[in-house]
Parts: C-alpha cells; structure tokens; sequence
C-alpha cells in the first residue's frame, strides 16, 4: 500500500494539487511579508529579512493596486504558452505595488492598446495555462485602471 501512488508522488510532471494548496497565498492572493524591526514588505513570503536579517517577519496581503514601472509586448509565442496564441501579443511589466514591493505580472484586457509606463493597475485572478492533469492553473495578472 505504501507505494500504491508511487508514479505520482514521484514524477515531477504530475503536479500535485497539495503544492498548489501549499502556495496558495501567494498564487491567488498576493501575499507577502512585512519585517517587524526594519518595516519593509517582500514579496513573495520570506523566511528572514534580507535587510537586517531578521527573523521577525509576518503575512501581509497586499492590495494588488499598482503602477507599472516597466513594459514589454512579447510577441513571439514560447512553448509554455502552447493554447494560449490568440492572446498574443502579451504586455508584461513590472509593476511597483502600492506597499512597495515590485513585482513582474501580465498586463490584460487591454485591447490592441499598450499600457504606459506611470498607468495605475490592479490585479485580477485569470487563467493561465493547462496542467498536465489537465486542470486549469490559475494566477495573478492586473488590469488598467481607467482614469
């Protein structure tokens, strides 16, 4: 009994929806963490903080509002996007949270139309690609904020 599920414990291409769990936070919820000596918020969650390098650090949630502080139009279609070449062109940025962490996230819903460096945006839960079990995975991407 003990290795009735050998495969898919084993194969590192069967995914396991107990690490999908494990993520959860910062996956779907944009959770971070704050040092409670020096103040700063990192995301995603450290153990210690590499400012001060304490250990003092808690959770955060983080608002998902944010200014894009860099952008990119990836035209060209890579593997891991295999399904998804109608969305193409893809707009990913870097994106300066309101809290202070940057982090890189796709920029949608936005038309044939380029987000500009210094535009507001939040974030969204999407879909981003098919797992090999055939389940949807899904992820953080953000929105422009209209003016």
């Amino acid at each position: 009994m003990a290795n009735q599920y050998y495969d898919q414990v084993n194969n590192p291409m069967i995914e396991s929806s107990l690490a999908v769990w494990r993520n959860y936070d910062g996956l779907y919820r944009l959770v971070g963490s704050r040092c409670t000596t020096c103040q700063h918020n990192f995301y995603p969650k450290r153990d210690a903080c590499p400012l001060c390098h304490q250990i003092t650090l808690e959770s955060v949630r983080f608002s998902g509002n944010g200014t894009i502080i860099n952008i990119e139009q990836d035209k060209i279609p890579q593997i891991t996007v295999v399904g998804f070449r109608n969305l193409l062109p893809r707009n990913i940025a870097i994106i300066q949270l309101d809290e202070g962490p940057s982090i890189i996230g796709e920029i949608v819903d936005c038309g044939h139309r380029i987000p500009k460096v210094g535009e507001r945006v939040h974030s969204v839960l999407r879909r981003l690609s098919k797992s090999s079990n055939q389940t949807w995975k899904y992820g953080i991407k953000f929105l422009c904020i209209e003016a």
